[in-house]
């Protein structure tokens, strides 16, 4: 699954050091949907690439900036790491940003095969995995990806995000 990690490699394997002990690896898999949409120049909803993963970096509730440019600042492409919580681990998280980005509607069996496909190939270098997915298939995705990566020992949690179903209809007819 060397695709998955292009661009990454270099700063997951770093987390071969000693800091590994203070640190948690989670993969982000972008399959797409709303969570990472933003608003094109006609005002539409529409999966913009590269841009969730670049919005993330904004928030500093979403990335200590300060402290992944100390520990990764011999990486091109730093990953984004969670604020320190004190009690906990810290968390240092990639995107996998998938190409196209998908429509959950559109979704099918070899696209759920691809993404249980794709955590099997990385399983052993993350503690966690979390799919971004949109709405509309989402619970279909969840029971086949709960039957393809039975047993596993890590978790793996598929997730999205929905506008008003409304607003989005008439969003649908105008744009």
């Amino acid at each position: 699954m060397q695709h998955i990690l292009y661009g990454h490699k270099a700063s997951i394997e770093s987390l071969s050091d000693p800091d590994w002990n203070t640190e948690s690896r989670v993969l982000i898999l972008y399959t797409g949907g709303t969570i990472g949409m933003v608003r094109n120049e006609r005002g539409c909803l529409a999966p913009i690439p590269k841009e969730l993963e670049m919005n993330i970096r904004r928030y500093p509730h979403m990335h200590d900036e300060a402290y992944a440019q100390k520990r990764f600042s011999s990486h091109s492409n730093a990953p984004l790491v969670l604020p320190d919580c004190k009690e906990k681990r810290r968390v240092v998280y990639w995107v996998y940003e998938y190409d196209p980005l998908l429509d959950s509607s559109n979704m099918t069996m070899d696209d759920w095969i691809r993404i249980a496909k794709d955590i099997r190939g990385v399983y052993d270098m993350f503690d966690g995995f979390v799919v971004l997915h949109g709405t509309d298939t989402l619970a279909y995705t969840a029971s086949a990806l709960s039957f393809m990566l039975e047993n596993l020992g890590k978790p793996v949690i598929i997730t999205g995000s929905q506008v008003r179903t409304r607003f989005l209809l008439v969003y649908d007819v105008l744009c």
